[in-house]
């Protein structure tokens, strides 16, 4: 199914208003899990802008456009040797919100390691969600 740059955005955002309302009501493993979602989501949104309009990309690289693996996106929205090269408070921002696997639905996550995501992605100005939306 398609999804327009746009729509990623926009779902990005709402995800992870998602996540803080779900830490709020102390439901921190579904907070977790949508912090991530909602990176996941923000990075697609970056890969969305590398398509050229009447160029059908190389299946290879489309497949791994629907992958979960965050460091992978990164890779695949260009990201990372600007990542590589940003402050050191985004850099330790980004090894915490890269431990996040979309089998974490499945995981029990305490409300310090769900604060410590939604810090992690959304604090500014070294939040990784923050800096990902001054790529998109």
């Amino acid at each position: 199914m398609p999804v327009e740059k746009s729509k990623l955005q926009q779902l990005a955002l709402i995800r992870l208003d998602e996540a803080k309302a779900l830490l709020e009501r102390d439901l921190p493993s579904g907070a977790f899990h949508l912090a991530g979602l909602a990176l996941e989501v923000a990075i697609k949104a970056c890969i969305a802008t590398r398509f050229d309009r009447h160029v059908i990309p190389d299946k290879e690289f489309i497949n791994k456009v629907y992958s979960h693996d965050l460091r992978n996106l990164m890779e695949l929205a260009s990201l990372l040797p600007d990542l590589d090269n940003a402050p050191e408070g985004l850099q330790k921002n980004w090894q915490i919100a890269r431990g996040w696997k979309i089998e974490s639905r499945y995981d029990l996550v305490t409300d310090a390691d769900a604060r410590q995501m939604l810090a992690a992605i959304s604090d500014p100005p070294n939040g990784v969600f923050t800096w990902i939306q001054t790529h998109w």
